[in-house]
């Protein structure tokens, strides 16, 4: 479904051992892409991981956070990622976000990769 909106120097890899999908292209595409995958409903989904956060609001986030939080069936654990660049204009969307997220009662932790 997702293959042939992917340019075509690009890749996709599905792998159903750890249910995670993996898409590298351009950030616009990539985007457009975000929009149509959280648009699904994947009850299930236990990981989420956003890597750029800059064009989406914070009731948007908040929203995928309600999807992948949402009662699942075993362990009922969720984890939502973001991947951000530190000293960027998307460090500044993703502190916004941050204090968002805390105020609607969301735990919320930062770690630093070297």
């Amino acid at each position: 479904m997702l293959r042939p909106l992917i340019s075509p120097n690009n890749v996709i890899n599905v792998n159903p051992g750890n249910n995670s999908l993996i898409i590298t292209d351009y950030a616009d595409n990539l985007q457009r892409l975000a929009r149509i995958i959280a648009a699904m409903d994947l009850p299930n989904a236990s990981v989420a991981i956003q890597v750029s956060g800059s064009w989406g609001s914070r009731q948007e986030e908040a929203q995928r956070l309600g999807r992948i939080l949402r009662p699942k069936e075993g362990q009922n654990q969720a984890w939502f990622y973001t991947l951000v660049t530190a000293d960027s204009v998307e460090q500044e969307y993703a502190e916004r976000r941050q204090l968002f997220l805390a105020e609607q009662g969301y735990p919320y932790r930062i770690e630093a990769a070297d």
